[in-house]
């Protein structure tokens, strides 16, 4: 997994590339933290690149969307795993005004 971003304002683009999986939930954590944790008016998640994730990592990915939103940011994730915009959609955070997907992917199955 590997991690970029960049932020302008209040606002941050994040590129996520490679395998998300459980052993490396903490390194992601820790990467929000030290570096999107500030207030932000729109994070914007790019995720064409990731290649496979797990449930451990969806469900990490969900608390940080979760953060996000939860401090009035609008949140949009381009290219979503299957498995992510699936989970959003079952626990209802797809109804939230403030969170976006764009180009849902469809076509793969995770693993884990």
């Amino acid at each position: 997994m590997k991690i970029t971003h960049e932020i302008a304002g209040g606002a941050a683009r994040v590129e996520i590339r490679g395998e998300l999986e459980a052993g490396r939930c903490d390194c992601l954590r820790a990467y929000w933290s030290k570096h999107l944790a500030g207030e932000l008016a729109t994070v914007d998640v790019r995720l064409a690149e990731v290649d496979g994730v797990d449930g451990e990592s969806v469900a990490t990915l969900v608390d940080l969307i979760r953060g996000h939103l939860g401090a009035a940011a609008e949140v949009t994730l381009h290219d979503p795993p299957q498995m992510l915009a699936h989970t959003l959609y079952k626990i209802g955070l797809l109804d939230h005004a403030a969170l976006t997907l764009v180009n849902p992917r469809s076509d793969e199955q995770g693993y884990g």
